[in-house]
């Protein structure tokens, strides 16, 4: 015993680097920080090109090559987008690093190229590098050939290289198309709920035989119970328990059913057909996908990681909650729409109806999902699982997918294609053209840095917005004045503190030239508008040299301030000093001090006894 233990002690260890064990696990938490962790053990197929990966990652980490566990990240969506790849490529399970050529990188990029539309050029290039570098470190531990040349990466995308937002007439397309396809669906369902009504059991029922020959005879097709659709879709419901099987499953105690289903008997459904009419598939669920990020301008990840509790209802009013693929763990609320069958509101609602039934088909982790489809003939084990950002991509713009099937062409008559940045682009885009704040946009967007809103707005179709910004900016500087305070009641006094004749000093004293807040100079020609126009600037007055504020217009000017008062308590500080602000600050600092306390005091007076009009704009 003792020679043996000697002789063992010489044997060298075992290798214990984890690259030769193959691991699923990639673990540098150590070294590079908390967050240098990637698992893959919920890989189910290419578990083999999943651990070459892993181990290419191991090798191109050793070094210090990836010298933060930021960069981590990357690189595991670069894992997964090619073994989704491989998966709609219809691979053999058993692919690995090795097997991969030039021939294959090119398809690849081809495919990348198509399925990133939303991505900036940056981003592209980004990705097909970081999967060259996994492929030069697996030619290092002997995981990839090393006898080809990888192709040339995506060229630097230039700074004009921009997400363009979508063209109103496109997003009309687009909402058209959606309406139409989530109508479709309703219907769809609505009808399986009748024809589940009036299905039967097809079992057990065999044809009568022929009284001279003994021999069955055969039934026309209308009265073959294993081909008529009610009876199919009740068979699912209530033998099948409402699941989806597999073939191979069918084949142990469902093989008549698995014969209709592929085609015997004369059977004119499949799978689809009959589990369409019970739930929604994910085909079903990109125009959902498509309005909420229209109406909602949430990014792709956001979206798709929606949870079933994610709508909120706070006094009346409607939250969604969501998280950010950059935020960590904290979620973000926006408030949303609810009027209309199509608002967020409702889309959201109709979704968590449809896909209530699939609940109890999904893993448990899974359930917590908004976005849960039935997948019918997929390669994975599980057809109930939330979407994946890769496969909606490719049903969504793949050739005979939903934008070919919806025959969505642009203004020129190109093909249209789904890009949820481009959405984001349109939805913030839109919004900066309607408020002119970038920073409302910023928080909005929920994000961090400034720059980034910018990234999204700064397109094509806000350079005429920026350019005008810049001409109006020119002339209002250029007249930026303060209204004309005239507190003495006398003619001659004001005409001479307006620089006018005593006739005119008088017809704007006793009114004649009244508007909301004040007297008017010149009430078709505001300083920095169209000449010969009426003044569309109800709250302008106070920062327009045209308005002369006088003794008679001193109500209407208290009333408004006790409005500005009663707002501040109804909005956020935020919203009052955006809309309000500047008035405020003219109103209290400029006007009302200029007139006599005994003036102050006539006009609240007669304030209190009055109804003075508050134009709507003002009030929402």
């Amino acid at each position: 015993m003792g020679d043996n233990k000697l002789a063992f002690e010489f044997v060298p260890a075992g290798p214990s680097n984890v690259r030769v064990l193959g691991s699923l696990i990639f673990d540098k938490r150590k070294e590079l920080g908390p967050k240098a962790y990637l698992d893959l053990t919920e890989v189910r197929e290419y578990q083999g090109l999943a651990r070459d990966f892993i181990a290419a990652l191991y090798e191109h980490a050793s070094p210090s090559l990836i010298t933060s566990d930021l960069s981590l990240g990357s690189y595991g969506t670069v894992i997964r987008e090619l073994l989704d790849y491989c998966g709609q490529k219809e691979l053999p399970d058993d692919f690995r690093m090795m097997e991969i050529t030039y021939d294959f990188l090119m398809d690849y990029r081809v495919h990348l190229q198509k399925s990133s539309l939303e991505l900036k050029s940056d981003c592209r290039r980004r990705r097909f590098g970081n999967l060259l570098r996994l492929l030069e470190a697996g030619q290092a531990a002997s995981l990839a050939r090393s006898d080809f040349t990888p192709p040339r990466n995506f060229a630097k995308g230039r700074d004009s290289d921009r997400t363009q937002p979508y063209t109103a007439g496109e997003g009309l397309d687009f909402e058209s198309a959606c309406r139409t396809h989530i109508r479709e669906l309703i219907a769809r369902l609505g009808k399986g709920k009748e024809l589940l009504a009036v299905g039967h059991d097809p079992r057990g029922s065999k044809p009568p035989r022929d009284p001279i020959t003994g021999r069955m005879m055969k039934l026309a097709p209308a009265d073959r119970p294993w081909i008529q659709l009610p009876n199919l879709v009740w068979y699912v419901v209530n033998v099948l328990d409402g699941k989806y099987l597999q073939r191979s499953e069918l084949l142990c105690g469902h093989s008549s059913f698995n014969n209709v289903m592929m085609g015997c008997w004369g059977s004119q459904y499949r799978k689809p057909d009959v589990y369409s009419l019970l739930y929604p598939l994910t085909w079903d669920l990109i125009p959902f996908i498509i309005l909420l990020a229209k109406k909602t301008g949430r990014n792709e990840s956001s979206i798709l990681a929606l949870k079933r509790d994610c709508l909120q209802e706070i006094d009346g009013r409607y939250v969604l909650w969501y998280e950010k693929e950059r935020g960590g763990a904290r979620r973000y609320s926006k408030p949303i729409d609810a009027e209309g069958p199509f608002s967020p509101v409702e889309l959201i609602r109709t979704l968590l109806q449809f896909t209530e039934p699939l609940l109890r088909h999904a893993r448990p982790d899974a359930r917590q999902y908004l976005f849960l489809g039935l997948t019918i003939d997929g390669r994975g084990k599980e057809p109930v699982k939330p979407l994946e950002q890769s496969y909606v991509k490719y049903q969504m713009n793949s050739e005979g997918g939903w934008c070919y099937q919806r025959k969505l062409t642009d203004e020129y008559g190109k093909p249209l294609r789904v890009s949820l940045r481009r959405w984001r682009v349109f939805y913030l885009t839109n919004r900066y053209k309607k408020t002119g704040q970038l920073g409302r946009v910023s928080r909005d967007a929920a994000h961090v840095l400034g720059r980034t809103t910018v990234d999204y707005v700064a397109n094509d179709a806000t350079r005429h917005v920026h350019d005008q910004a810049l001409r109006n900016a020119q002339q209002e500087a250029k007249a930026l004045a303060r209204p004309r305070v005239v507190p003495d009641d006398a003619p001659q006094s004001a005409a001479l503190a307006l620089g006018t004749d005593s006739a005119t000093a008088e017809k704007i004293l006793r009114g004649d030239q009244d508007v909301l807040f004040a007297s008017c100079k010149d009430f078709y020609n505001r300083p920095g508008g169209q000449p010969n126009t009426p003044c569309d600037k109800p709250l302008g007055c106070f920062v327009c040299p045209n308005a002369i504020i006088t003794r008679h217009v001193l109500p209407r000017v208290v009333a408004l301030r006790e409005f500005l008062k009663n707002a501040r308590n109804e909005q956020s500080n935020e919203d009052w000093s955006d809309k309000f602000g500047e008035v405020w600050h003219v109103l209290v600092n400029d006007v009302l001090p200029r007139f006599s306390v005994e003036a102050v005091a006539e006009a609240e007076r007669l304030a209190r006894d009055q109804v003075f009009y508050i134009p709507l704009a003002m009030r929402t």
